[in-house]
């Protein structure tokens, strides 16, 4: 009976851990991906209003907290999704 309980506990306690750790994955992938179009959008700001002839090289990161992602720019707007979230 105790053996039951103790698995049962430890089973529970297994399953708040794995939401928990999914959450915080999904927290972190939301601040990368908004972060990541804050500084195109930025990089974008800088070159419309600089001197005609301005050349500058940025890096993106290659994936968001291994995830691949994509990214465009249009009308002025910059829009990455991963895992089908978008982001402007």
């Amino acid at each position: 009976m105790l053996i039951g309980i103790l698995l049962f506990m430890f089973i529970l306690f297994l399953g708040v851990t794995g939401y928990q750790a999914r959450e915080i994955n999904k927290e972190k992938v939301e601040l990368l991906g908004s972060d990541t179009v804050f500084m195109v959008q930025r990089e974008l700001e800088l070159a419309v209003n600089s001197l005609e002839g301005y050349h500058r090289e940025f890096y993106l990161p290659t994936k968001l907290n291994n995830l691949d992602y994509d990214i465009l720019v249009s009308n002025n707007e910059v829009i990455l999704t991963v895992n089908n979230q978008d982001f402007f």
